[in-house]
């Protein structure tokens, strides 16, 4: 198994998003794990999103998520959730993490893909 960590943000602002890296992904590959992982302020009153975008060429990205899932929320707290990913017949994915919170930041987010084979060397 291989394991890249995708996005590493010490702060997304209130209301804000961090911007994950693009994975090209080869041949053969169907399936992977994404492993999200952040911090909410004490204050906070709502928590975050993983939109999960696609493209064919790695540039012009869709402007609607393939894929989404909410991150589980309790204020003040570490949380962390992994999803299987279908990967089949896509040439290229990202994985953005969208603050819901318009007034706390959240800190210390990070996405980890793992993939059986190497997706990051392409």
């Amino acid at each position: 198994m291989v394991h890249k960590k995708v996005l590493d943000a010490p702060t997304i602002r209130a209301g804000g998003k961090a911007i994950g890296q693009a994975i090209k992904i080869p041949d053969g590959v169907k399936t992977i794990l994404l492993t999200c992982k952040l911090t909410y302020h004490g204050s906070a009153t709502d928590g975050a999103e993983v939109k999960i975008y696609t493209n064919p060429t790695g540039k012009s990205w869709d402007t609607d998520p393939y894929a989404s899932f909410l991150m589980p929320f309790t204020a003040g707290a570490t949380k962390q959730k992994t999803v299987l990913v279908d990967v089949e017949g896509l040439e290229f994915i990202r994985a953005d993490i969208e603050n819901l919170d318009s007034s706390y930041p959240i800190t210390n987010a990070k996405i980890i893909v793992v993939s059986e084979k190497d997706v990051f060397s392409q």
